[in-house]
């Protein structure tokens, strides 16, 4: 049975996925609620990118798009 991707998950894929394309850790740190970027950072920045597509795909389904690159790809 295929795994369902949940809210949480999502919102967690989708802030790593911000982390690694360069989004400032400040403003990432307001988007998830946390009261330092140390936490943001220990949570969010991986060294994988092995869940972008994915995530790309789900948030391009959503949004109703094709889809969704990377600024300047």
């Amino acid at each position: 049975m295929p795994r369902r991707m949940t809210m949480h998950g999502l919102r967690h894929s989708l802030l790593t996925l911000l982390a690694t394309e360069g989004v400032d850790l400040a403003a990432l740190r307001t988007m998830a609620g946390h009261a330092s970027v140390s936490t943001t950072m220990n949570v969010y920045v991986h060294a994988t990118r092995r869940h972008h597509e994915p995530v790309r795909q789900i948030v391009g389904d959503f949004l109703g798009v094709d889809e969704l690159t990377a600024a300047g790809r």
